[in-house]
């Protein structure tokens, strides 16, 4: 069950939206949002000449209380702020400050400018070192109703893994789901699997068993040897509105979600994007 969000930001646009994302998303969860600084000890460009580490932590913590504020009037939530002066990396201090009750909510505009330098390279080192679900929410995609979710898995996910991430998937969205929701199980591999018909029923059936809601499931298969770009073709091409993938093991992504598929897609997605750990 997730208690608290937390929200990374450096006054970004993109981290402002994923602010107005992440508390409309703790106001349907009745969870606690909060909204984390990290600050570095060690210079970089993007610092105004001569400012010191008091000066920048000061003015960070009038615009994070500032913010507090109006999300407390808006969404009549509880949120609060926390600024970080560390000389650890972003993705470490930021994995750090949430244990598994927790949802990282992060914002990423791409990979071609200097907000990219501090969370889009950082997202997926996010997404590896968290000991919670993470999800990433692109510039231009705002809060509203979830009602296509693709589940990208591989053959080697046992069953019991994709029963026991849709219940918590279902769990996070479920005040946004309404009517009822299609949610795709996109297996993907760069070589046919031995999954038959026999198999995708059989999962179905075990799914629809197992989960209470009621839900539309289909069963989807992609082969290609650039999987990232398929998958992200999929969901362009589909109009889905949030991609799910899990993490296998602590720090590890596993199977297909390996380094390179998780890191592209965290770049070139236009959608939300949630890495869930089993």
């Amino acid at each position: 069950m997730i208690k608290k969000i937390i929200c990374p930001t450096d006054f970004s646009v993109a981290a402002t939206n994923a602010i107005e994302y992440a508390a409309e998303l703790a106001q349907e969860l009745n969870a606690e949002l909060q909204l984390l600084n990290v600050q570095s000890l060690f210079p970089v460009i993007a610092i105004p000449v001569g400012m010191n580490i008091n000066e920048r932590v000061f003015d960070s913590s009038k615009s994070l209380a500032q913010t507090c504020y109006e999300i407390n009037e808006l969404f009549h939530i509880q949120s609060t702020y926390e600024i970080i002066a560390t000389s650890e990396g972003l993705a470490k201090s930021i994995s750090d400050e949430a244990d598994e009750n927790c949802l990282i909510v992060m914002g990423t505009n791409g990979v071609d400018s200097m907000y990219q330098y501090f969370f889009g390279s950082n997202t997926y080192q996010v997404i590896k070192k968290a000991k919670c679900h993470v999800l990433m929410v692109p510039e231009k995609v705002t809060y509203g109703t979830i009602s296509k979710i693709v589940f990208a898995w591989s053959y080697e996910t046992n069953y019991p893994v994709l029963i026991s991430m849709l219940n918590e998937l279902i769990t996070i969205f479920n005040p946004k789901i309404i009517f009822t929701p299609l949610i795709t199980f996109l297996h993907v591999s760069k070589h046919p699997s031995p999954l038959s018909n026999e198999t995708f029923l059989l999962l179905k059936k075990e799914i629809g068993s197992e989960i209470k809601e009621k839900i539309k499931i289909e069963f989807e298969e992609i082969v290609s040897d650039d999987i990232p770009e398929s998958i992200n073709n999929y969901m362009e091409k589909s109009k889905s509105d949030i991609l799910m993938m899990t993490v296998m093991d602590r720090g590890l992504i596993g199977n297909i979600f390996h380094h390179s598929v998780s890191r592209k897609i965290t770049g070139i997605a236009e959608y939300p994007f949630l890495v869930m750990h089993v």
